[in-house]
């Protein structure tokens, strides 16, 4: 999903971009163990830490000099995160209502609060344009929408930055007018959401990305994640937070929360638990595998869905569990939520590898001939 942008690649982080995906996987399937009463909500759990944490990732490799050019490096961004985007959106758009003959869309399911119906030739139209202006919405990527909100943040980072640095005066350093900046737009932008109730969808959590990111980034220049203590004390703090925030939960995709510095705080803490763990497993097996799954975390987040939908057509052959659509629905099964689990993480890591050896295949055996 991140990619460096200098220096050498540092496999814990790779892992630490790994828990979040997976938490993110874990985070979309419908699951309640019923028989513990003391422990909260999975989702709820998930929710307050998995994207958040990944945008502070984000923040761990950028790079001053980097934003002080905006033009290539929005060009960059660009290149990396809206184009593979829009060429997915691309895909689902074509195959939109055969979805639907083939029962991967249900008509009388509401996709993020939202209808599914067939699609004409005005259809398609207007779904190609929202694509081309990062408004796509397919339910078989569902999950899409960090990535347009990352690119849109990481844009602004640039261009604050950029101001920040042509600002500066005497004591108003780059740094203070940055923080300033930022946090006063995170203000604003949670402001207008929790008391006058404006949203406005790919733009109002993209202030607090911004913010999550600019704090990501100033935490790599200063912490190593290496105290067991603290990191345990990390745990103990997103645990107890299920239980004192609000109860309807976190979710960024439609920028609901306590607070910017409850989220900030909840958010610190969690990303230093994940960290720490991903430096204490880096030499370890699952740690080489985990390595696998943060470097694939664009495939995962981007197709998750469809492993939940083969996994369902799998499931549906031998066991009579109630199958909706794309959703993946366990009651109180940890095997049937494993193996959704290995689904959804395993197959698009599977079949985006296939497509990049069929790709590599095509260009050898293209190349011979010619």
């Amino acid at each position: 999903m991140v990619t460096m942008e200098a220096g050498k690649r540092e496999a814990w982080v790779d892992i630490a971009k790994a828990i979040a995906i997976i938490a993110v996987v874990a985070g979309h399937i419908e699951v309640r163990f019923t028989d513990i009463d003391w422990l909260p909500s999975l989702t709820r759990f998930i929710y307050l830490w998995h994207v958040p944490v990944f945008f502070m990732i984000a923040g761990f490799f950028i790079r001053d000099e980097k934003m002080l050019s905006p033009g290539r490096f929005i060009a960059n961004k660009l290149r990396s995160l809206y184009l593979p985007s829009v060429i997915l959106y691309l895909i689902a758009v074509l195959f939109h209502n055969a979805f639907i003959d083939w029962g991967w869309y249900s008509l009388d399911v509401d996709y993020g609060g939202k209808p599914t119906h067939y699609l004409d030739a005005m259809g398609y139209a207007k779904s190609l344009a929202l694509i081309a202006a990062c408004g796509g919405r397919e339910p078989v990527l569902g999950a899409m929408w960090f990535v347009f909100v990352l690119l849109f943040a990481l844009c602004g980072m640039s261009v604050v930055t950029c101001l920040a640095r042509r600002l500066e005066r005497g004591r108003l350093t780059m740094e203070r007018l940055r923080f300033t900046a930022l946090l006063s737009m995170a203000l604003i932008s949670f402001i207008a959401t929790k008391y006058f109730d404006i949203i406005i969808p790919r733009f109002s959590n993209v202030f607090t990305a911004m913010w999550l990111i600019y704090v990501g980034m100033m935490i790599k220049r200063g912490v190593k994640f290496t105290k067991g203590k603290i990191a345990a004390g990390a745990t103990v703090v997103v645990f107890l937070a299920c239980y004192l925030l609000d109860p309807r939960g976190f979710s960024l995709n439609v920028h609901r929360y306590d607070g910017i510095f409850s989220l900030t705080f909840v958010s610190v803490t969690a990303l230093y638990a994940v960290c720490y763990l991903s430096r204490k497993i880096e030499a370890t097996r699952i740690g080489n595998a985990l390595k696998v799954v943060g470097r694939e975390s664009f495939s995962v987040m981007a197709l998750h869905f469809i492993g939940f939908k083969l996994c369902s057509m799998l499931v549906g052959r031998y066991m009579e569990v109630e199958l909706s659509s794309l959703e993946a629905r366990c009651g109180d099964s940890v095997a049937l939520f494993l193996l959704y689990m290995a689904f959804g993480v395993g197959a698009p890591i599977v079949i985006v590898r296939a497509y990049r050896a069929l790709l590599k295949t095509f260009h050898k055996a293209r190349k011979n001939y010619l």
